[in-house]
């Protein structure tokens, strides 16, 4: 059986749609575990209405969405688990892909897959481009793939949890964790999961993206004390952005750009910083995209 955890915070315009894309799913032997961290809308009310026996409900007051999964995890009967968000769609046959992946191969502990993100005009891009389908390696580094693309073995959750000091990019230190204690993470190439690109984005919270910067730095010290390792390339990008979206050329603004330099002083690190300071960092992105 497979344990689908979802967490969940006030997200009632939307949560019915992404629980049915996991109920809907073309293997049924599944359990999804709903677990709601303090929201005060109908989220409850919209879960019960649903009516389905594998789908189960957990309250919690608001701790955060690592409580949330680890909790699920603990509810979690299934052999194989999986993650998905309360704003997200599934493809009907994604799990069936997937468990297929973990059931054909006994090296592969996670299977993930890449995504099409909706933004906020409408259209949809395709993450993780950069992996090729296959065993992801560490030295590369499993940047780009979202927990709702992971399945495991509960195998790897007996042994790796969702650190609750994390606040951004929770999926990234799940897999490095999880890749650091030598699980193998398995890449499709198939896109499987339509996000939603919403306004809660890096740009708008820098002063998070910094925290989680030095926080990542302390945690993975010796994977970012190695000259032009992936989480430290990483960083250095997503500082940046997140530094030139704020209106205010303040002494907040100079430290996290000069966090970005010394994390990444590299070439394409000066390139990025132009384009942003030029305004044409949408045109870098499509490019860089290609």
């Amino acid at each position: 059986m497979i344990s689908v955890i979802m967490p969940t915070f006030n997200r009632e315009r939307c949560i019915e749609k992404s629980v049915r894309t996991v109920l809907e799913q073309s293997v049924t032997d599944l359990e999804l575990i709903v677990v709601d961290d303090g929201s005060s809308d109908s989220t409850r009310s919209i879960i019960e209405g649903i009516g389905d026996s594998r789908l189960h409900y957990i309250y919690q007051e608001n701790a955060g969405a690592c409580v949330a999964r680890n909790r699920g995890i603990a509810a979690a009967s299934g052999e194989y688990l999986a993650f998905q968000d309360s704003d997200d769609l599934w493809d009907k046959d994604k799990l069936k892909k997937q468990i297929a992946v973990l059931e054909a191969n006994e090296q592969v502990d996670i299977v993930c897959c890449r995504t099409r993100l909706r933004q906020l005009d409408g259209s949809l891009l395709v993450t993780a481009k950069n992996h090729e389908e296959g065993f992801v390696d560490l030295t590369i580094g499993p940047v780009g793939f979202s927990t709702q693309t992971l399945v495991m073995r509960k195998t790897v959750t007996d042994q790796v949890k969702f650190d609750p000091n994390v606040t951004r990019y929770q999926d990234l230190d799940f897999l490095i964790s999880a890749m650091s204690a030598g699980f193998t993470l398995y890449c499709l190439e198939e896109s499987l999961v339509e996000r939603t690109n919403g306004t809660d984005s890096i740009t708008n919270h820098p002063g998070r993206v910094y925290d989680m910067a030095k926080y990542f730095e302390q945690k993975y010290r010796d994977i970012m004390s190695a000259e032009g390792n992936f989480l430290s390339r990483f960083f250095s990008s997503v500082l940046l952005e997140s530094a030139y979206a704020q209106k205010s050329r303040n002494e907040a603004y100079r430290h996290i750009v000069q966090e970005a330099y010394a994390l990444d002083p590299s070439m394409k690190t000066r390139v990025k910083d132009l384009m942003l300071r030029l305004g044409l960092f949408p045109l870098y992105k499509k490019l860089v995209s290609r």
